[in-house]
């Protein structure tokens, strides 16, 4: 889910950003990054609130039922992918400034990190440790890629988009605890109704945080 997300975002906004690192000056090249980043990070943010929130509900619905109690393994497998489209996204600091060598460095950290994080929590906490080891890794690359990179383009993307969508998501999670306590008991009325609510309100703020980037050519 999280890559079908990625997919389409980064299909509607890398052109944008290569067409203005074209047209630009090293100034512009920052804003354009910037730009780009406020427009997917907060998406990013909602969709994988999205994921973790309903991970009962879509084990449920796309698992069989020996495997339904795999919903705590979606939560790592979503936030590895979150570390993994937030690589990307820094990562094209270094391709719109044209040295992709700075992400040899941080491509090296993950490698090993990966592996060795691994290595340390399997014996002790089973596949669980698998996801956590990856999870941990993947945003140590990230804090590693913002300290080596976001200097280049004038600091990190703005907060303010990010604190906004991380309230929604907080919203989101609330309105699942609250709808699971209507509908009381599992079944596929209510798995419908807690997907169905979520979903629609998932929607709603992507196009609230989505639309003045749609609206005025991606310039904000």
């Amino acid at each position: 889910m999280i890559s079908a997300f990625e997919s389409v975002v980064t299909t509607y906004f890398q052109p944008r950003l290569y067409r203005d690192v074209c047209i630009q000056d090293a100034d512009g090249h920052a804003r354009a990054w910037h730009r780009y980043a406020a427009a997917v990070i907060p998406s990013l943010i909602l969709t994988v609130a999205l994921v973790i929130i309903l991970a009962p509900e879509l084990t449920h619905v796309l698992v069989g039922e020996k495997f339904q109690s795999a919903s705590e393994y979606v939560l790592w497998g979503a936030l590895a992918e979150a570390a993994r489209v937030l690589m990307g996204i820094y990562s094209l600091i270094a391709h719109v400034l044209m040295r992709t060598r700075w992400l040899v460095v941080p491509s090296i950290v993950g490698a090993a990190l990966s592996i060795t994080l691994v290595i340390i929590f399997v014996p002790t906490l089973g596949a669980a440790g698998a996801g956590l080891g990856l999870v941990l890794a993947g945003f140590a690359v990230v804090a590693t890629m913002h300290g080596s990179l976001a200097r280049h383009v004038g600091g990190g993307p703005s907060m303010r988009p990010v604190a906004l969508a991380s309230a929604a998501a907080a919203l989101m999670w609330g309105m699942t605890i609250g709808t699971r306590a209507v509908f009381g008991t599992w079944g596929w009325y209510y798995i419908g109704g807690v997907m169905a609510l979520v979903g629609s309100t998932y929607l709603i703020f992507q196009y609230l945080f989505l639309r003045q980037h749609f609206t005025d050519g991606g310039r904000t």
